[in-house]
């Protein structure tokens, strides 16, 4: 990857480089690093299961890795068919920048108010004392 941008930068094309990139690339490694991030989660859920057993704990945190990678199948789904369509279409290198942009702000845009709502609906009023609770497991000192 590096070296083709350098090969793109040194003959003055990197603008085009980089709009054969960006429309799928913020989608897809978005994706690919929030699903990274459920594999983690599985991770650390075998190291680390407090007072559950192993395979107990492994399966509570496999339901939330699994609607993590879940959510992420739609948006590999766009990143291709924006890298079948938009990449290869005859239009402005600017066009094809911006499209990117557009749908990296719809993804982040989606990804922070679904997490919003995913932590209201848990806590009730968003309560933090009880989201501490519930994720970490810790009982307060009264």
């Amino acid at each position: 990857f590096g070296g083709l941008i350098s090969i793109f930068e040194s003959t003055g094309n990197s603008f085009v480089f980089w709009s054969l990139i960006i429309p799928h690339g913020l989608l897809e490694l978005t994706a690919i690093f929030l699903c990274s991030g459920a594999g983690l989660i599985l991770g650390y859920s075998l190291i680390n299961s407090g007072v559950y057993s192993r395979k107990e704990w492994f399966i509570h945190e496999a339901h939330d890795a699994i609607r993590i990678v879940m959510g992420c199948i739609p948006f590999f789904m766009v990143a291709g068919l924006v890298e079948a369509y938009i990449t290869p279409a005859e239009i402005g290198e600017t066009a094809k920048i911006i499209t990117g942009i557009i749908l990296f702000i719809m993804f982040s845009a989606y990804i922070i108010f679904a997490e919003i709502k995913v932590l209201n609906g848990i806590s009730g009023s968003g309560n933090l004392r009880e989201l501490k609770k519930k994720f970490f497991r810790v009982e307060e000192k009264e």
